[in-house]
């Protein structure tokens, strides 16, 4: 087990050394980056930092309720609050790691994780994009942090249900901000991701909107009408944002979740029930005034046929001819926006493919990049993740266990099934997910077999009573 609490009667001189340094270097960086965005969040740095070295997992808490808020509100110039909290967090569990001697677990989802991005900072030797390249690699050097720094320091279930919590709040808030209008896709100042603001906003909405359904499906009495009633108040910013990918996504999610639990007719029904609201959602709120009709419009099956999915077909086409020209080892990291115009003229497409499109998925971004090699080893990550998440939602008997079981798993498909239509796995959200879906089936399955052990053990005791007797 980890103790998370900090002996400062031992360790207080190493300990301030190491913090010391810490925040030296911290503070160096934010003096070369600091602008006007940055000046007003400085008082609260120092005591926030405190509390992270005394508490990491409440900071990691703070992390995960603040990271839905960051697509369209928390940006900082060319820093998001959520980095800066991020660098904080993973400085003072590194502190607790050198402090109390602890040895850190890599189960093989993180060891396939690993592999992964080593075989992408390979790819530097042939990129076609260098300056990209080290962008990209950078980024996903500090995302494969996350899912280890969650492996380690996750370990109960009221942790899980914390985490779960944290970010169910964080998307609910980007919810309500929807709903004000004040966190809409737009050229505002306060977006940090541009046009690609809107497109992971939509993906927060629905992930709240997949967790209401499964409680409101799968749970009982207050809480199950609670669900309901923010299922329902979801729909209006989800269809508002206009992102297709997101619902195409959560159809997919209810389809795992509906295969692995082998649900009865009763609850097949109610899944059912919610996708017609859906579908039928645009047109009744573009009567009442809600939405616009050009939105609408989006969700019907001749628009996404006359547009190839907003020219999706299009960019796959190009991006399927540069998979066969360089198969087996890709262009390298970060290089298809640039490596993709070479092959814009070796395909018939129906559009025009301007400079700098995303691949529009991540299979295609993977495949593209780091060639079969590195998909197969993006494949084995996957995979390796999902067949613990299935086999533990399959076998567990527990009903609460395994309501917690079915979230997980549901948000592990999500994030997988946004990713087919839109470059998603480069999102800490999305990394986030992987180390809870890691980490959750040990977890949760060593809280069964020590209630279990309990249970005998309270049947022998009782046994010798009566026997004594």
């Amino acid at each position: 087990m980890i103790n998370s609490r900090f002996d400062w009667s031992t360790n207080l001189r190493r300990a301030l050394v190491i913090f010391g340094t810490a925040a030296a270097m911290l503070s160096g960086y934010l003096s070369a980056t600091a602008d006007d965005a940055l000046i007003p969040w400085l008082p609260v740095m120092a005591p926030l930092g405190i509390f992270i070295v005394l508490r990491p997992f409440g900071g990691l808490l703070l992390f995960v309720a603040l990271l839905p808020l960051e697509s369209a509100f928390l940006g900082l110039g060319g820093l998001t609050l959520t980095r800066l909290l991020g660098g904080g967090i993973l400085g003072a569990w590194s502190i607790h790691v050198l402090i109390e001697n602890r040895k850190i677990r890599f189960p093989v989802p993180l060891r396939w994780a690993i592999a992964f991005i080593g075989w992408a900072a390979i790819s530097l030797l042939w990129t076609w994009d260098q300056g990209a390249a080290t962008e990209r690699l950078q980024t996903g050097v500090q995302l494969l942090l996350l899912p280890i720094l969650i492996v380690n320091e996750v370990n109960s279930r009221q942790k899980i249900q914390k985490l779960l919590l944290a970010l169910f709040s964080g998307c609910a808030t980007v919810a309500g901000l929807g709903l004000l209008r004040m966190a809409r896709g737009s050229n505002d100042w306060l977006l940090t991701l541009g046009e690609q603001g809107a497109k992971e906003y939509a993906s927060y909405l629905v992930m709240a909107f997949l967790v209401a359904t499964i409680l409101g499906v799968h749970s009982t009495g207050r809480l199950k009408r609670l669900a309901w009633i923010v299922t329902l108040i979801m729909i209006v910013p989800i269809i508002a944002a206009g992102e297709r990918g997101v619902i195409l996504a959560l159809v997919l999610a209810w389809f795992a979740i509906l295969w692995v639990n082998q649900t009865d007719f009763k609850i097949l029904l109610i899944v059912g029930l919610v996708f017609g609201v859906l579908y039928f959602a645009p047109v009744l709120l573009v009567r009442t005034n809600l939405v616009q009709p050009w939105i609408a419009e989006r969700f019907t099956f001749r628009n996404v046929l006359e547009t190839g999915g907003s020219g999706r077909t299009d960019i796959w086409k190009v991006g399927l001819a540069l998979v066969r020209d360089n198969v087996w080892i890709g262009t390298g990291i970060g290089s298809f926006k640039s490596a993709m115009l070479h092959y814009v003229d070796s395909v018939r497409i129906r559009g025009f493919i301007s400079h700098g499109r995303d691949p529009h998925g991540d299979w295609l971004s993977v495949a593209g990049e780091l060639g079969m090699i590195g998909f197969l080893l993006y494949l084995a990550l996957l995979i390796s993740i999902g067949l613990r998440a299935v086999s533990f939602a399959r076998r567990t008997p527990n009903a609460e266990t395994k309501l917690l079981a079915i979230t997980i798993l549901g948000l592990f498909a999500y994030s997988f099934s946004v990713g087919l239509t839109s470059t998603y796995m480069w999102r800490k959200i999305y990394w986030l997910i992987l180390g809870i879906a890691t980490v959750a089936p040990d977890v949760l399955a060593e809280r069964q077999g020590s209630t279990a052990i309990r249970q005998i053990a309270d049947q022998q005791n009782a046994i010798k009573h009566y026997e004594t007797i």
